[in-house]
């Protein structure tokens, strides 16, 4: 099982005039002003989430579904996705879901996510 990833949706929050991220997995949710940068932030703070959990010997406890609404997010992203895929409609312009690779240890002091 060595290919593990993080289900995560981004999308555009216009009550809040900001972009939302969220790691579905991890219950892990952050706010930023482009969607570039909310997704930063995400991997920034699942890394930090992922390397304390680790350090403490508890891997196991990282792992908490976030509420429903947002994987209701996701998988609306999703199916905007496919569609555009066999040209059945357009892409999301204000959502969108991805997987992003489990972080790997790269030395004793910390984790990084790796490109897929």
């Amino acid at each position: 099982m060595d290919n593990i990833s993080i289900r995560c949706v981004v999308f555009n929050n216009p009550e809040e005039k900001n972009w939302k991220a969220v790691a579905l997995d991890l219950d892990i949710v952050t706010e930023a002003g482009s969607r570039d940068e909310a997704m930063e932030c995400l991997k920034e703070l699942i890394e930090m989430q992922i390397s304390f959990a680790a350090s403490r010997g508890e891997i196991g406890s990282i792992w908490k579904d976030a509420p429903e609404e947002y994987w209701r997010k996701y998988h609306e992203a999703r199916r905007y996705h496919a569609a555009a895929i066999y040209g059945q409609g357009a892409d999301s312009v204000d959502e969108a879901a991805s997987d992003i690779p489990f972080p790997r240890p790269q030395n004793q002091n910390g984790f990084q996510i790796q490109s897929a």
